[in-house]
């Protein structure tokens, strides 16, 4: 007998490798700021915990179209020299999606990084692939009770991660990172832990207005 679509859906196994990520922008409008800086590190799912793994990371440079402000500079610290070095934005875009490969990608706020993920590959014709997202912004407080909780920087501060640098891409997707660990510590204790059932926490506490 063969299966409906969604008994194929219900059977395909979570995945065991996820991708934290992060993007750094010349601004804070997708439709017009440029993504200049993506970075991201794995984690992996063993034995109902997740395992940091650094050797499976990633940086990339996207040379913008028109290089940002000095404000802005001072906030990702991308000097005018460096981003007239980032790559053809393509070509970054092809080599971070051969690196996330398959795996969901996990952000916190991630709908502003994956607006210029979007809208990047728009803009330069790139096709991509089909991808699962996680919030974190949403799953920490689902899992933690901590809905009063906003920015990364409280979240990193409540669970007494150290964090030595942040505000580059590759520094906010490992304290990303960092914090997931926690949050799938806490997710473990209150049932099983694995991507869907994750994102399904998450998503629960967006429909129920808890986040504001």
């Amino acid at each position: 007998m063969m299966m409906t679509w969604w008994q194929k859906w219900i059977r395909k196994p979570a995945p065991e490798r996820w991708c934290v990520i992060d993007a750094e922008t010349g601004g804070l409008d997708p439709s017009q700021d440029e993504m200049i800086s993506l970075a991201g590190v794995a984690v992996r799912l063993h034995n109902q915990a997740l395992h940091l793994c650094p050797y499976d990371s990633i940086e990339v440079s996207l040379r913008p179209q028109y290089l940002t402000s000095h404000d802005n500079i001072l906030v990702h610290g991308i000097g005018r020299g460096e981003q007239r070095l980032g790559q053809d934005p393509v070509q970054a875009m092809q080599q971070f999606f051969q690196w996330v490969h398959d795996a969901p990608l996990i952000g916190f706020h991630s709908n502003f990084d994956r607006a210029f993920i979007e809208k990047t590959a728009l803009r330069h014709g790139f096709k991509l692939p089909r991808i699962q997202w996680l919030d974190l912004a949403e799953l920490a407080p689902a899992v933690c009770s901590q809905p009063n909780l906003r920015s990364l920087d409280d979240w990193l501060q409540h669970f007494e991660i150290p964090v030595e640098q942040r505000h580059s891409a590759a520094a906010d997707a490992y304290a990303t990172a960092l914090l997931l660990l926690r949050v799938g510590q806490a997710a473990r204790h209150q049932g099983e832990l694995d991507f869907y059932h994750l994102r399904h926490a998450a998503r629960s506490v967006r429909h129920l207005g808890l986040l504001r």
